[in-house]
């Protein structure tokens, strides 16, 4: 959590005590010899970006691959939507890791076409899981009862 935390210091050249962090998901990737950590950031001004990184992790998976530690930056929205109100949906490192309202249990990604590609556990809206070799376009947060509660586009590293 350190180092994104001074990632995001210096990228917006502000104290950590000004950045308004929280974490908005956080742990194991199941099949995945990764974890994940999504944290958000609101700053004086109101505006929010959320910062994730990819990291290594234990697996009780003999075989499963490793994923070195990847960091990206969500784009910065301005001032009005709060950061608990934001749906991230960000891809890296063969993981998507989302974030949303906590009624969702479940996010359905999809690619450009509308094809599904995977689904993603989430607990009070929060989770990660590994994706497969297309590229996901579209997250859609399901609720317990499978009705849909938000859909967002998926942030692609860089982005």
């Amino acid at each position: 959590m350190r180092t994104s935390v001074e990632h995001l210091a210096g990228r917006f050249g502000a104290p950590p005590s000004e950045l308004g962090l929280t974490i908005l998901a956080a742990g194991p990737v199941e099949g995945l010899a990764a974890n994940t950590l999504l944290l958000g950031a609101t700053f004086p001004s109101g505006a929010t970006v959320g910062h994730l990184a990819v990291y290594p992790g234990e697996s009780s998976l003999p075989q499963a691959p490793l994923v070195y530690q990847s960091m990206t930056s969500t784009g910065t929205a301005p001032a009005g939507t709060a950061l608990l109100d934001r749906v991230f949906a960000v891809e890296l490192a063969e993981v998507l890791t989302v974030s949303g309202p906590v009624a969702g249990t479940r996010a359905e990604v999809y690619d450009a076409t509308g094809a599904l590609l995977t689904t993603v556990p989430l607990v009070q809206g929060a989770g990660a899981g590994v994706l497969p070799p297309q590229k996901p376009a579209q997250v859609r947060v399901l609720d317990d009862s499978g009705a849909p509660v938000v859909m967002a586009p998926v942030t692609q590293p860089g982005e």
